[in-house]
């Protein structure tokens, strides 16, 4: 995914599917290589409830509507994200940085530009 910039920069990078399932889609992993939780395994991007979400991986399980970033998309694979309007949190730091979308979530600028590249669609293949 590309196309992320200032505090969710973290976000940019690979996506890789994981074993796990939400919603008949897919949970994907991510290791943010910089910013809150640069180099910690805590990063999932997941589908719940007609939104593709971007958060903390025990939301996955436990708390599927908490987020950090979300875009509504209807049932599509995550591979199929394109043009988008993203939405990220409006708070930053170590838990300050999440919520339930609609309350506290603003558009993010530019997010149409926000792209789930080739490379996640080569994860689901492995």
């Amino acid at each position: 995914m590309s196309g992320w910039s200032g505090y969710n920069s973290r976000f940019n990078g690979l996506y890789e599917v994981s074993d796990k399932m939400n919603d008949d889609f897919a949970v994907y992993t991510h290791m943010p290589t910089e910013g809150v939780g640069a180099g910690a395994d805590w990063c999932r991007l997941w589908y719940h409830k007609g939104c593709w979400r971007i958060g903390h991986m025990h939301w996955t399980d436990h708390d599927k509507e908490r987020c950090c970033a979300y875009t509504a998309s209807g049932p599509v694979p995550a591979h199929s994200l394109r043009n988008q309007v993203w939405f990220d949190f409006n708070g930053e730091g170590s838990n300050r940085d999440h919520g339930i979308p609609k309350n506290n979530f603003v558009e993010k600028p530019h997010s149409r530009s926000i792209v789930v590249t080739p490379a996640i669609v080569d994860a689901e293949i492995r």
